[in-house]
């Protein structure tokens, strides 16, 4: 997402990733190959649909995921430990 690419994903089921769900493309657990071909496909036939969609990730990402956000939240929770 940092890189502005499309993120394609069975993402994990961890409460973390629900804020991320809205910027990702998240397959089933269950997906054939074919399925994710089919994705992949979709997401390229329709560069300017998903290039917004990337752009709006990237911003996210930005915002949201930097390497002081990750050691803000590792500080926090070492002091939950504590």
């Amino acid at each position: 997402m940092m890189a502005g690419c499309v993120v394609i994903t069975d993402a994990a089921d961890d409460p973390a990733f629900e804020e991320l769900r809205e910027y990702l493309v998240v397959l089933d657990d269950d997906i054939s190959e074919k399925g994710i071909a089919d994705v992949c496909n979709k997401v390229t036939s329709d560069t300017e649909r998903w290039s917004e969609f990337a752009k709006r990730s990237q911003d996210f990402a930005l915002s949201h995921l930097t390497t002081d956000d990750y050691a803000e939240t590792f500080i926090a929770c070492l002091r939950e430990i504590l």
